[in-house]
């Protein structure tokens, strides 16, 4: 099973207040109920028969920088990959049933 969710151990929650306040009428009030941390999830999944292979952190600030310069974006990307893993906005968690 492949899992990604916000990583609520990362500037995430300050990102979906941010949110609240561009007239683009997103809100995640209602979408993300659980808000999961690496320890949360993995607790979690293995409470629930499954076992992790893989969690970490993907999705970093470069991504937000992609419609002012491509280039800028991957260099922001390349800087934080020894970062992201730890805390990336997004969780990414691969795990299989025991």
């Amino acid at each position: 099973m492949i899992i990604t969710t916000p990583n609520y151990f990362s500037l995430w929650p300050i990102l979906e207040v941010v949110m609240k306040f561009i007239p683009s009428g997103l809100n995640y009030d209602q979408q993300h109920i659980t808000r999961f941390t690496k320890k949360k999830l993995n607790v979690f999944l293995e409470v629930n028969g499954y076992e992790v292979l893989k969690l970490q952190g993907i999705q970093g600030f470069g991504s937000f920088f992609a419609p002012l310069s491509w280039s800028l974006a991957w260099k922001i990307v390349k800087f934080e990959e020894k970062f992201v893993k730890y805390f990336g906005f997004q969780i990414l968690c691969v795990a299989q049933k025991k």
